[in-house]
């Protein structure tokens, strides 16, 4: 399956996280061929309530994303389960967008992806309990509803933008043999009334089989227009009389029936449907080497994977410490750790990167620092406290010994607001100049931190650089508080004006390979 995130740092490593918008849009769009296609469908976790927005389930984090299904998620996953004909996935999606209405009289937003429920009560960790926020009547969900009415079930799709005479109507209905059992036994026909498409109306009608298996698909046969067999099933709008009878002899075809299913309640220790906790990495320098100090706090066992710059040099580690080879004079070194549920396969995320070798850190009280804010010293070091207004000055110089390319980030803290908000977030330009000459213009981000989370890494910069003296200097950039759509917010950067400011505490400059 697709990757949905790469790791954070220099060396990005493609995560063991998956979302079904993501697989969904990939096999819809064509980006994944007939082969990726089958494994996809088969492969994404399902449970009987439908299919969740992300899996593995993150350990720790409240039910929104998390643990959830987004009924508008899930008609995406219709729409490429009846590209790769897979009835299975395909009856999981109507019957989850179905259900989620029914039980709720209401299109909501999200539910409890094991439950189907739009609130989950955890009495064992109630801080876990969500949907964290919730909608009834939301658009998005409305609208995958009638999208698998009409484009999923009937296969009505618009080839265009619907606008000129040029347009065409594609009927191809996709009903899995499943779900006309459980809403349409006994029937002869499904008919769809009174769309509208260019100003026509048009009836559309399925008529069914006199018999069929259970999981199969019904798809198109004949198909008339006004009484008219027709040899396509591609209509123009010079076709359509002001009103329209559209009838589809369905008949019964193969499909495929792979799903993975997943089963169990709604629990925060179940190792198949969650990741492990990343551990905590610690390195110590030795006669022989670097050693790794891998400190984890599952209580699952798990193994452990270790990545060197970007590469998995180590797997299904089962103690909790590695040794690496001596680094050399001008080499620097950056590792990840991740763990692994023994039972289940599921993967954390990579542990925080931690570097051995040549990376030097460059504090706001260095000679080699200039600013026109005055240093302030706080429990984490020196710093510029509320760096960031558009007259704050900041400008490093350094040497470049040697040719190479290296990898520059702001040590900072930014505490405007919670860490899942980004109106704030940090944001400004970096010029790197070789004596009078711009070299590089770089955005560079600071979002939101933890209060206990000390020192944070701004997102890093990267440059080829030449041997030679060189100067850093910040600028003031827009983050989301400049924009007038945010000048009604009612927190930091929005009613009482633009904020771009943080904590400054200094810069690390890493060597890359």
């Amino acid at each position: 399956m697709y990757s949905s995130l790469s790791s954070g740092h220099h060396y990005p490593v493609a995560m063991q996280k998956y979302d079904w918008l993501g697989q969904s849009l990939a096999i819809i769009t064509g980006i994944a061929d007939q082969t990726k296609t089958e494994m996809i469908l088969k492969r994404y976790p399902h449970s009987k309530m439908g299919a969740p927005v992300i899996f593995p389930q993150q350990p720790g984090i409240q039910i929104y994303h998390n643990r959830a299904i987004w009924p508008f998620v899930t008609a995406f996953g219709l729409q490429a389960a009846k590209r790769g004909n897979n009835a299975a996935v395909a009856t999981n999606a109507i019957e989850s967008i179905i259900r989620g209405a029914a039980l709720n009289l209401s299109n909501m937003e999200n539910l409890e992806w094991l439950s189907g429920q739009s609130i989950w009560l955890d009495r064992e960790q109630p801080q876990q309990s969500g949907p964290a926020i919730n909608s009834k009547r939301q658009l998005w969900s409305v609208a995958g509803y009638i999208n698998m009415v009409v484009s999923g079930i009937f296969g009505v799709d618009s080839a265009s933008d619907g606008l000129s005479a040029k347009s065409t109507l594609k009927i191809d209905p996709y009903l899995p043999t499943d779900v006309a059992l459980h809403y349409f036994s006994g029937q002869t026909e499904v008919v769809l009334h009174q769309l509208n498409w260019l100003g026509k109306s048009i009836t559309l009608t399925l008529n069914l089989p006199s018999s069929y298996s259970a999981k199969q698909v019904l798809r198109a046969g004949t198909i008339k227009l006004n009484n008219q067999v027709l040899k396509t099933n591609t209509l123009e709008a010079a076709m359509l009389l002001e009103n329209n009878e559209i009838t589809v002899d369905l008949v019964e075809q193969s499909t495929d029936n792979k799903m993975t299913l997943v089963t169990g309640l709604p629990s925060n220790d179940n190792v198949q449907h969650f990741a492990p906790v990343e551990p905590n990495l610690t390195l110590t320098a030795i006669d022989s080497g670097i050693e790794l100090h891998i400190d984890d706090v599952n209580t699952a066992t798990v193994t452990f994977n270790v990545y060197k710059n970007g590469l998995l040099v180590a797997e299904n580690l089962t103690q909790s410490t590695w040794q690496d080879s001596p680094l050399s004079d001008q080499e620097n070194a950056c590792y990840n750790v991740s763990a692994q549920f023994k039972q289940s396969g599921t993967v954390s995320h990579l542990s925080k990167t931690v570097c051995a070798g040549q990376a030097t850190q460059v504090d706001v009280d260095s000679n080699t620092v200039v600013s026109n804010i005055k240093i302030t010293p706080t429990a984490f070091g020196n710093t510029l406290q509320n760096w960031g207004s558009a007259t704050d000055k900041f400008e490093l110089s350094w040497q470049q010994a040697t040719p190479g390319k290296v990898a520059l980030q702001f040590r900072y803290r930014n505490l405007n607001h919670s860490i899942n908000t980004g109106i704030t977030a940090g944001v400004k330009a970096a010029n790197i100049r070789l004596g009078d000459m711009l070299v590089a213009k770089k955005i560079v981000q600071m979002p939101h931190t933890k209060p206990d989370a000390g020192i944070s890494l701004s997102t890093p910069i990267y440059l080829d650089l030449k041997a030679g003296q060189y100067t850093l200097s910040l600028t003031d950039f827009y983050n989301m508080s400049y924009l007038t759509t945010n000048e009604t917010y009612s927190s930091a950067g929005g009613v009482d004006g633009q904020l771009n400011q943080f904590d400054l505490y200094g810069i690390v400059i890493t060597p890359l390979d």
